[in-house]
Order: C-alpha cells, then sequence, then structure tokens
C-alpha cells in the first residue's frame, strides 16, 4: 500500500506561519491600542495616586471639621495650573465641598486635566491630548 501525497491532511509550514504572523500582529495591535506603554502607565499611576491623596485630603476635612489644604506634588510629572504658571491650592471644607482651580499634569505629550468639584468635593480628571 502507498500512499499519494494528495491523500495527506493537515497544515503546510508555510499556512501555520502566516497564521501566526496574523496572531502577533492582531496582539500588537490590541496592545497598543489599550495604552501599555511605559509612560501612559506611569501618568495612570500617578494620576490615582494624586486622586487619592486628594480623597484622604477631603476625608481629613470631613473628620476634623477644620479645612484642608492640598497641593499637588509628583516627582515624575510637570504639574501646572492649566495655563497658568503655578498651581494653586486645593481646599477641602469640612462641609464636604472644595475650592480651588483646574490643575494639569503632563508627561511625554499627554496631559490630564484635574478639577476639583467645587460641590462634592471630589477631584475629577478629564483625558487631554
Amino acid at each position: 500500500m502507498t500512499l499519494r501525497l494528495s491523500d495527506q491532511r493537515g497544515f503546510t509550514l508555510f499556512e501555520m506561519m502566516v497564521v501566526l504572523a496574523i496572531v502577533a500582529i492582531v496582539f500588537a495591535a490590541a496592545l497598543t491600542a489599550r495604552g501599555w506603554n511605559s509612560s501612559g502607565r506611569l501618568l495612570a499611576a500617578e494620576v490615582a495616586d494624586i486622586l487619592e491623596m486628594g480623597a484622604t485630603h477631603r476625608l481629613s476635612a470631613l473628620t476634623s471639621g477644620t479645612a484642608v489644604g492640598f497641593r499637588p506634588a509628583s516627582k515624575s510629572l510637570r504639574i501646572d495650573g492649566c495655563g497658568t504658571a503655578e498651581t494653586e491650592e486645593i481646599l477641602f471644607l469640612p462641609d464636604g465641598s472644595a475650592r480651588g482651580e483646574a490643575f494639569c499634569l503632563h508627561l511625554d505629550g499627554r496631559s490630564v486635566r484635574v478639577t476639583p468639584d467645587w460641590l462634592t468635593g471630589q477631584l475629577v480628571t478629564e483625558q487631554g491630548r
């Protein structure tokens, strides 16, 4: 009994390589679209830290019954007053509200605007370019 080439089943090496290349391209595109680069992760982590510090200061104002000031700071980001040279202090009041101007966090051409909500006292973020 002899086997002919036309009776054999399976994929050729070339077909397998094409499929792997397509999978690699799709995977790379998915990682790029989700912002897995290091500057994007660093910016997101720093924004989360600043929001957490703001929430802690707000809670401190609520529990102590006195106004608590908060000036954002970061070692790895440039922080400014979104057009003005200096960042203003945000004042969290004992009734849960807040006073202060928005500030912007910048890293590698990306920016995030953080604005205190005067009524709720929470810090709200808005993505820039």
